[in-house]
């Protein structure tokens, strides 16, 4: 029997879904489902870090590569490595100056496009407002596809940036997509339905712009988006975060901060030098850590083990922090369940830039002194964006993100049914106590988000 070698991408755009006998997909579903087989860690991973974590799935026996993974397989023996990520975390910086990383960042995007023009014949961009996209739309061509999400109307500040950004790159196909509650809700309920992945229903405006992509095209649009620029360039805040916080505390985790944190959220903070469990303080929006929920045994030391065997050595400098984000914790992995529907459904394929091996390389050499001059911020980004004429406005700007508009959600009261519901799943609460965390938590619409989703994801498993 000849050798087989599976290559996962260095963001791994596209789930890889593999068992022990060594067969892959890229579609969970074609491995079957038994319910008897849930991995119970799976849904953890989703209540805290709004993604299943590789290389879990919510199946037992099936598992999902890390980005840069390679998996070997010769006469039924699976080996598993990943020299890609071994590498990045050998990277040193550079002593070049700002200037020298801004005009490499133009030139690999620069190449990045035109190698993908030559690949793929339709290109959309996911215009999100923001800068990092807003460099982006800078390398696309007038008859390029954009679109946008407006969460909060027409008058949603991103979607009125994205305008900007648009009218001033001369990008003539520019379209936008609204919510639709009642529809997005059925529309959620029939793509989890699909048993991939559980992704949150927030994640949705992904699937609708990408529908719309195609609808104009009237053909499969390869997807760009800026997704994990801040990761990969390293000025993410949640990375940044954990990686400042696990340093003070390998001395302040000896006090007993764990007598009195559970009255006082934020006290959890100073209790672990674990970066994995400090990602999911900022990552849950509020559900951990909490009295209405238990994890497994030993939970974040296997899941700190994991990114450690991936890298090859510990967690120790900045960069591995980035590289935790990549493989593990970050946008990248939130946005995997959906891309895996998305792709199953529509055929649609994403690329994301910022993640192009080159420009991860690059980023990792980025010195600590050019790092610290916007305090681990978009320096380079924002210089870029000067350069490729992104309008100032945009550059400065805050930026909602691609969400909903939740006030007028929670206003219409549109979550005490599905509160009320998700009490009553019996499943559910099997992991986490509905009515313990409704009593913090009932107006927090992120918490609710993921709690409503991961509802409904199981009750397709009944």
């Amino acid at each position: 029997m000849e050798t087989e070698i599976l290559t996962q991408s260095p963001a791994g755009e596209k789930n890889i879904y593999y068992d022990q006998s060594g067969n892959r997909s890229f579609n969970l579903v074609d491995f079957g489902f038994n319910d008897k087989k849930i991995n119970e860690e799976a849904i953890y991973d989703f209540l805290l870090y709004g993604a299943v974590l590789p290389p879990n799935t919510v199946r037992q026996d099936i598992y999902a590569m890390f980005p840069g993974e390679q998996i070997t397989v010769d006469e039924g023996q699976i080996t598993r490595d990943n020299q890609l990520y071994k590498q990045f975390s050998q990277r040193q910086p550079l002593d070049k100056d700002l200037n020298y990383f801004v005009n490499q960042l133009d030139e690999l995007l620069t190449g990045y496009f035109s190698a993908q023009r030559k690949i793929h014949k339709k290109i959309g961009l996911f215009l999100s407002g923001g800068v990092d996209s807003g460099i982006l739309a800078s390398y696309l061509q007038p008859a390029d596809v954009s679109v946008s999400w407006a969460g909060w109307g027409p008058t949603t500040t991103d979607y009125l940036a994205a305008k900007t950004i648009a009218e001033k790159f001369n990008l003539k196909n520019h379209l936008v997509v609204f919510p639709d509650y009642e529809k997005d809700e059925r529309l959620f309920v029939n793509l989890v339905g699909s048993r991939q992945e559980p992704f949150k229903l927030t994640a949705l405006p992904y699937f609708r712009m990408a529908q719309q992509l195609q609808e104009f095209a009237g053909e499969k649009v390869f997807c760009l988006t800026g997704d994990n620029a801040d990761t990969a360039a390293g000025s993410f805040g949640e990375v940044v975060r954990a990686y400042k916080l696990s340093r003070v505390n390998k001395t302040l985790k000896y006090f007993p901060w764990r007598w009195f944190y559970d009255w006082q959220r934020k006290l959890f903070l100073l209790a672990t030098d674990n970066p994995l469990a400090l990602s999911a303080w900022f990552h849950s929006n509020g559900i951990f850590p909490g009295p209405w929920l238990t994890l497994p045994p030993k939970y974040f030391l296997a899941k700190r083990a994991l990114v450690e065997s991936q890298l090859d050595k510990k967690i120790h400098n900045f960069n591995d922090y980035v590289l935790m984000g990549m493989l593990s914790t970050g946008v990248v992995r939130q946005m995997s369940g959906i891309r895996s529907v998305i792709y199953r459904k529509l055929g649609a394929e994403f690329g994301l830039p910022y993640c192009d091996q080159r420009i991860v390389e690059m980023f990792l050499q980025v010195s600590p002194s050019i790092r610290k001059l916007d305090n681990f911020g978009k320096i380079i980004l924002k210089k870029l964006a000067v350069k490729r004429a992104v309008p100032q406005a945009i550059i400065v700007k805050g930026k909602k993100g691609i969400s909903y508009g939740y006030k007028d959600y929670l206003k219409q009261k549109r979550h005490l049914p599905l509160w009320d519901e998700m009490e009553r799943h019996q499943r559910l609460n099997e992991f986490i106590n509905i009515k313990m965390i409704r009593q913090k938590h009932q107006d927090n619409f992120f918490a609710f988000d993921v709690l409503r989703s991961l509802h409904y994801y199981l009750l397709t498993l009944n």
